[in-house]
């Protein structure tokens, strides 16, 4: 599948890989800027897992960064986020059956951000940073 001609098919395969812990797809996905996110499931696997499977117990509503702020909570995890970010001020609703990881994809969707894991600081950065984060970190053995 890494081999696909079709681009979505070997990042799809990328993204499988890099979320099993297999290394395997990081140059695939360093190439495509959409879908560095994922690179966290190799950095920090115990972070990633837990915010992958954390089902929230009720709504979480309000402001988008109030949202993250919740979200992050869950970890006792800090929010960086710069202050031009669009999200920040819309009103996001997440669902109780989503988990904390799909809660944050919905609070971002479509926005020129991406995210670090880190602890204890869940960071929201531009995406040229975060790409240019993630290259340097897939360039280390």
């Amino acid at each position: 599948m890494l081999n696909d001609p079709e681009s979505t098919e070997r990042i799809k395969a990328a993204r499988w890989l890099c979320k099993q812990g297999s290394r395997e797809g990081v140059e695939i996905i360093l190439e495509d800027d959409e879908e560095v996110d994922v690179l966290n499931a190799l950095r920090q696997p115990e972070l990633w897992r837990k915010w992958n499977t954390r089902k929230l117990e009720r709504d979480v509503e309000g402001k988008g960064l109030e949202v993250v702020r919740q979200l992050a909570g869950e970890f006792g995890m800090t929010v960086e986020a710069g202050a031009e970010a669009r999200w920040r001020k819309g009103w996001c609703r997440v669902r109780a059956t989503s988990t904390c990881l799909e809660g944050l994809y919905q609070v971002l969707v479509g926005g020129p951000e991406d995210f670090i894991l880190d602890v204890p600081v869940l960071w929201i950065v531009p995406r040229e940073e975060a790409v240019r984060f993630w290259r340097g970190w897939g360039k280390k053995p």
